[in-house]
């Protein structure tokens, strides 16, 4: 099995509520984006959890992909996220777009967060640049299953 394929197979084992895009208000490379990218869910998850985040590991559930667009030079990030329980997912969505805009001073206005609609295409959306950008799509360091 190729790696494209297992990711997508371990993507698919979880229950995903919301497909989210993430851009920014100015050029940003791959490091400085993922920075940014962390401290946004760090916060998302202080939100929900508060100093359980860090102490007990209680954080969103989610899988993030970098892309970088057609030309190389639109760095921004897809995930997929499960609703913390007892949470609906409209508030969630507000929350995610509310921290986005008001908490991170690159937020781009260029984002979407939306309900997952069919996983097996929205995780194929996730993983579409794959082919140039190979397992370096996806991003650990901010992910949490």
């Amino acid at each position: 099995m190729n790696e494209k394929k297992a990711l997508i197979k371990w993507f698919s084992n979880y229950e995903w509520d919301v497909f989210g895009t993430l851009t920014f208000k100015y050029s940003l490379n791959e490091f400085d984006a993922e920075k940014v990218l962390k401290l946004y869910w760090n916060k998302i998850d202080k939100y929900y959890y508060g100093n359980k985040s860090h102490r007990n590991n209680l954080r969103v559930s989610k899988v993030c992909c970098l892309q970088k667009g057609t030309n190389n030079n639109n760095v921004h990030f897809h995930f997929l996220a499960k609703k913390p329980a007892n949470i609906k997912r409209e508030k969630f969505k507000y929350a995610l777009n509310d921290f986005w805009h008001n908490n991170i001073r690159e937020a781009g206005k260029e984002v979407k967060f939306r309900d997952v609609d069919i996983i097996k295409k929205d995780i194929n959306y996730l993983m579409h640049e794959f082919y140039k950008l190979g397992t370096d799509t996806f991003i650990p360091s901010a992910s949490n299953f």
